[in-house]
């Protein structure tokens, strides 16, 4: 449940900053290496 709580809160952050960030945060939970810090400074923070 927590790890779904997780992803919820990454999809919202993602959805709040665009479709294509969210899709990417997405991807990013699945261990795919997706953006550069430049494009998603949230992502390295």
């Amino acid at each position: 449940m927590r790890r779904l709580t997780r992803k919820r809160k990454l999809l919202d952050t993602g959805y709040q900053m665009g479709l294509d960030e969210g899709f990417a945060h997405v991807m990013n939970l699945r261990g795919i290496e997706h953006l550069s810090p430049e494009e998603c400074p949230a992502c390295y923070a």
